[in-house]
């Protein structure tokens, strides 16, 4: 027999001993369950990296692979099932070859009645293994589509965070040049020079205060009225700052950072970014 890798797909199964083909069911269920592995690493590692334009295609690659996986699955359990159903079959008595074909010349005819119930029952079986197939693929149709929801409304927040990119920036540009001051700046008043905030879509308010902590108001639908604020803060390693009184010892401008802080953002926490949970 050829050499089979992982990942490879039986031909002709009723040619495979019933060794083989409770090994080759064992290995194609494996092998469904790795593909199911790497759908909820993906699902956790990149999720909530998704930008505006993607949840759709990741969604669509993601289901590619969960619909190899279910043909993997199901057929590696019909070869299991068939190497342990020929494995606990009772082998046939060995008798003389004549007395063979004596008896083989002398059996009855089969009847058409247990043909007819044979038939019967190889449809009953098609018809389970259909209908386990419909509800598995409804299942898998409802799991993806709300991941892909949950992918989408994640992603549109993050649009929000990318729009704080040109402020944080141009803050930490006027404490460098400017020293400690007041960092407030919004839609309708800005005092840092060269800075104007711009309309973002599914963003009501974007502003910082004179800390130069940053906030941001959605007006997304899905979000709970009261739930729909993310702060930003400057902080220095683990500590918070306050760009308008001077920085702490040892805070390089290229150390600060900002960070989400729990007290301050209301958005639920299934829907921030990874960087803010």
């Amino acid at each position: 027999m050829a050499s089979e890798h992982f990942f490879s797909w039986p031909g002709n199964v009723r040619a495979l001993d019933k060794r083989t083909r409770v090994r080759t069911g064992l290995r194609m269920i494996a092998a469904a369950a790795v593909m199911w592995a790497f759908i909820w690493a993906t699902v956790a590692v990149l999720g909530s990296g998704l930008t505006a334009a993607s949840p759709l295609v990741f969604a669509l690659l993601l289901a590619c692979v969960a619909i190899v996986s279910l043909m993997y699955f199901l057929r590696g359990f019909v070869v299991l099932l068939r190497g342990l159903l020929a494995a606990a079959a009772p082998a046939p008595a060995s008798t003389p070859g004549a007395m063979r074909n004596d008896a083989a010349s002398l059996a009855p005819p089969e009847v058409p009645g247990k043909i007819a119930m044979a038939s019967t029952g190889k449809l009953a079986s098609f018809a389970v293994w259909l209908g386990g197939t419909l509800v598995v693929l409804g299942a898998l149709a409802a799991w993806l589509s709300t991941e892909a929801e949950r992918f989408s409304r994640r992603a549109r927040l993050s649009d929000g965070f990318m729009a704080t990119s040109p402020l944080r920036l141009r803050i930490m540009e006027t404490f460098e040049q400017q020293g400690p001051r007041d960092m407030s700046c919004s839609a309708a008043r800005c005092g840092l020079d060269e800075m104007t905030i711009h309309p973002v879509k599914g963003v009501q308010e974007l502003a910082s205060d004179r800390t130069g902590a940053i906030t941001i108001d959605f007006n997304f639908s899905f979000l709970p009225q009261g739930q729909r604020r993310v702060t930003l803060v400057p902080m220095f390693g683990e500590r918070v700052i306050d760009l308008s009184q001077p920085a702490p010892p040892g805070a390089a401008i290229d150390k600060i950072t900002w960070k989400c802080t729990s007290a301050m953002t209301t958005v639920p926490q299934k829907w921030l970014p990874t960087s803010c949970r």
